[in-house]
């Protein structure tokens, strides 16, 4: 499996290449249901897998609490219920 490497800096300086640990296998956004449990379905995503999501637009105080990729599904766990307006953005990664 192939990953991305550094070979030069910003500034134009040799550097040694640096194998990424990780690569992205799904991102995207999604529109909240009015349930503090939203369940996305993403193709390919592995219980293996490393997800993040945060929230795109403001939904009061609710906060992400939790994320768990399963086989083509990553569910997110808010704080409470985020309104049917509230947009999450999500990543998720695997291992190289």
């Amino acid at each position: 499996m192939g990953g991305f490497f550094v070979k030069e800096s910003a500034f134009g300086n040799p550097q040694t290449a640096i194998p990424f640990s990780h690569r992205v296998v799904a991102c995207g956004t999604h529109t909240c249901t009015a349930e503090a449990t939203q369940t996305i379905t993403v193709v390919g995503v592995l219980s293996t897998d490393l997800a993040f999501a945060q929230f795109k637009t403001s939904v009061g105080s609710r906060y992400v609490k939790t994320t768990l990729p399963t086989t083509d599904t990553l569910t997110v766990r808010c704080s409470g219920d985020p309104t049917v307006a509230g947009l999450l953005n999500y990543v998720v990664l695997r291992a190289c």
